[in-house]
Order: structure tokens, then C-alpha cells, then sequence
């Protein structure tokens, strides 16, 4: 005969990759015999892109990532982004574009600015002759050469 126990609130931690033994012991239905019935709990760490939250594992947000098991989940840095949840990893933000680091997307450098790769974010562009700076990228003007 199948008998069902139902918890309204319990919790239960274990050390990831370890296994407990949970003893439920209850009244029959006659209330002379006592039924006991042993349950194993294998414990899991949460998967790459979740992290632990209220004793259930939920997805990192959009601007985060997370990427192994058992890791929480940390802001993208500078220069990535991550628009999706349970993101694993953050991409890097397209030449001409940067994040501030924690976002969930990239913004074009703007026109008065200038894109530098070494350090993937936007700076002032210089004032030089024969430059001229637009969309993240310094242009040579016509007549003009740099290196």
C-alpha cells in the first residue's frame, strides 16, 4: 500500500556530492504500530549560471554570470555584458562599444569619444590636426595620414 507524507515547510542542507539519510517515523492508521521509512537525499551544488538563493538554485540575472558549479553568481566586468539569465559566461562588448561592468548590455562610445582596446573603454578623443573622431573610431581626414 502507497502512503503519502506531505511537509508543509521543511528544509534540509548537505555538503554537495554527499548523501543523507532522512527517517520519517509515523502513527499507522491503526495508531498501535509505528511506520518507519528511510529516504536518501543525494545533495547537488548548483550548476554553472545559478547560484544558491533561499535554499533553491536560481538562475544568475541578466549581468551576471556564473561559471562552474557551485560558484555564485558575479557581476560581468568591465568591457562584457550578459543579457540572458544563467548566463555562464559574460561576451565581450563589440569593438567601438563598452559596459560599465554588472550589465546586461553595450553602449557605442560616444561621437565625441574614441574606443581603446588595450583598455576596452571610451575615452575623450584627442585633439590632433587631421583627425577626426566619430563612433568610437579615429579617422585620418583627407590629405592627412597617422600612424
Amino acid at each position: 500500500t502507497t502512503r503519502l507524507v506531505v511537509f508543509q515547510r521543511a528544509f534540509f542542507q548537505g555538503i554537495p556530492g554527499s548523501t543523507t539519510t532522512l527517517t520519517v517515523t509515523a502513527d499507522s492508521f491503526d495508531r498501535e504500530t509505528k511506520i518507519t521509512h528511510d529516504i536518501d537525499i543525494e545533495w547537488r551544488a548548483c550548476r554553472p549560471g545559478e547560484q544558491l538563493e533561499n535554499y533553491v538554485c536560481s538562475p544568475c540575472k541578466p549581468g551576471e554570470f556564473s561559471p562552474s558549479v557551485g560558484v555564485a553568481c558575479a557581476p560581468c566586468p568591465v568591457a562584457h555584458y550578459s543579457s540572458d539569465h544563467g548566463s555562464v559566461d559574460c561576451p565581450r562588448c563589440a569593438s567601438g562599444s563598452t559596459s560599465l561592468g554588472g550589465q546586461r548590455s553595450c553602449k557605442p562610445c560616444d561621437s565625441a569619444k574614441q574606443f581603446t582596446t588595450n583598455q576596452r573603454s571610451c575615452h575623450d578623443c584627442p585633439k590632433l590636426r587631421g583627425v577626426e573622431c566619430s563612433g568610437g573610431t579615429l579617422k585620418s581626414v583627407n590629405g592627412y595620414w597617422w600612424y
